[in-house]
């Protein structure tokens, strides 16, 4: 699968919270839409349950965060 995701801002190489916060947020619309096409429409389920080898997905502090990249 390939995508591009598109930021149009400061990209700071070490940047504080707050900003990478700010990021996340820009390009949040960008992966949602992405997860309403295939493959990761299809997979969706299995990606989000915790009880699938395939699960990636992780509650964090009140928000649910998707690795973009993962290694097994």
């Amino acid at each position: 699968m390939e995508f591009r995701l598109y930021y149009r801002g400061p990209l700071k190489s070490n940047g504080n919270v707050k900003h990478k916060h700010a990021i996340r947020e820009q390009i949040h619309s960008q992966l949602k839409q992405l997860w309403h096409q295939k493959p990761l429409s299809d997979l969706k389920d299995k990606l989000l349950s915790g009880q699938h080898e395939l699960g990636c997905i992780r509650p964090l502090e009140g928000f649910v965060f998707a690795p973009l990249v993962q290694v097994q």
